[in-house]
């Protein structure tokens, strides 16, 4: 079901959760000793952003953003089963 038509069944003071993925970007360290970064802002973030943003403009309610960020250990064989 559309998330707008969803919209119109719940009352309107109540709020609406989104919950989006991000599994995290390793990047390689600037430098020898710095390390890496890991970056949240996937494609999948980004859109999903611009989607809340629409959704906001769209539909007068309370949307709430839910970043859910999965690290790259956890994503590893050996961060599995640590």
């Amino acid at each position: 079901m559309p998330i707008q038509l969803k919209s119109r069944c719940l009352p309107p003071d109540e709020p609406v959760d989104l919950m989006n993925v991000a599994f995290a970007q390793p990047r390689k360290p600037v430098r020898e000793g710095v390390p890496h970064v890991e970056s949240w802002m996937t494609p999948d973030r980004i859109s999903g952003l611009d989607a809340w943003r629409e959704l906001k403009k769209a539909c007068p309610r309370e949307w709430r953003f839910v970043k859910i960020n999965v690290t790259f250990e956890v994503r590893t064989p050996l961060g599995l089963l640590s």
